[in-house]
């Protein structure tokens, strides 16, 4: 990426949520592209094609940006996480903060589409992560409300310390946020189960997740993220949970579904499954199960369940 010298940085480290019409989202984001250049940052640009071409209208091509697709364009929430803390690290900053805080070269402006029910438990997973991550950047979500809905909506307003340039009241501190998506309840009725198994092995995991597969339309690599994310928690329980560890299965022609649920509290640390590091279960093996497969975290009175899910519908 090309430098900024002789230019002086702007610190704006922000995250702010900017609602509005979709269509007129290049209007509104332009003059912030345009100031985060002057200052010296570099901008990653991830929005959709009619708001790329207004700002590329207006600027041109100008060194410090960045055009790469838009958040939900065929990137798993972790992944895309992962991508902007490695961005941070290029430009100003670590995650350990021992220079500046990460993130504080660089402006992120993403519009987001809206996001499948199936992934958002995760996305707004990296949304609070953000804040704890990535301290230094200025980084502008924009939202058109009425793809929203209610919980969304409420979702980004807890995890958005800035909303349209206005300090936001109700931002949640971001640990809180994420302890609580994690200890959301199991629901009270799942899907029937097509089968279940109880304190299985990994190979037994696979060889259930391949053989209903099999009556499914997904393609192989949908079946192989699947069978390594559901033989990944499954021994992850075995080794850091509570037996007995039951695995169960359950889907449609185009989607399947493995829970793995033990016993015991689950995963305690609030970026696991967010970052290839983080501290207690799971670590680098579970962000990787991120990175390939829906993943939802839920609690319930008889233990903890992870939820997997591959395909559509």
């Amino acid at each position: 990426m090309t430098g900024t010298r002789g230019r002086s940085r702007v610190h704006q480290a922000r995250h702010d949520l900017l609602l509005g019409d979709s269509r007129a989202c290049g209007e509104r984001l332009l003059p912030h592209v345009r100031a985060a250049l002057d200052g010296g940052l570099q901008v990653l640009l991830g929005v959709a094609p009619r708001t790329r071409d207004h700002i590329l209208e207006a600027l041109g091509t100008p060194a410090g940006l960045h055009v790469g697709p838009p958040p939900g364009a065929g990137s798993r929430p972790a992944a895309f996480l992962a991508d902007l803390v490695t961005l941070a690290e290029l430009h100003g900053g670590s995650p350990d903060g021992r220079h500046e805080p990460a993130g504080s070269g660089i402006q992120v402006v993403d519009e987001h589409p809206h996001h499948a029910d199936a992934s958002w438990w995760e996305w707004s997973r990296v949304e609070a992560a953000h804040n704890l991550l990535l301290p230094g950047a200025w980084h502008l979500c924009a939202h058109d409300p009425e793809t929203l809905g209610l919980h969304r909506s409420t979702d980004l307003r807890a995890t958005h310390p800035w909303i349209d340039g206005e300090p936001n009241a109700s931002y949640v501190d971001p640990t809180a946020f994420l302890r609580g998506r994690l200890a959301e309840p199991t629901a009270a009725r799942l899907p029937e189960a097509w089968a279940r198994l109880v304190d299985p092995d990994e190979d037994q995991v696979a060889e259930l997740v391949r053989s209903f597969a099999a009556s499914t339309d997904l393609g192989p690599d949908h079946v192989a993220d699947l069978v390594f994310a559901a033989r990944e928690v499954s021994a992850d329980a075995h080794r850091h949970g509570t037996p007995p560890v039951e695995v169960s299965l359950w889907g449609g022609a185009s989607r399947l579904t493995v829970a793995v649920t033990e016993t015991g509290p689950g995963v305690g640390d609030p970026l696991a499954g967010l970052v290839p590091g983080a501290a207690g279960r799971g670590g680098t093996g579970l962000w990787l199960v991120h990175c390939m497969v829906d993943v939802r975290h839920q609690r319930g009175p008889g233990g903890s369940t992870v939820l997997l899910s591959v395909g559509t519908g």
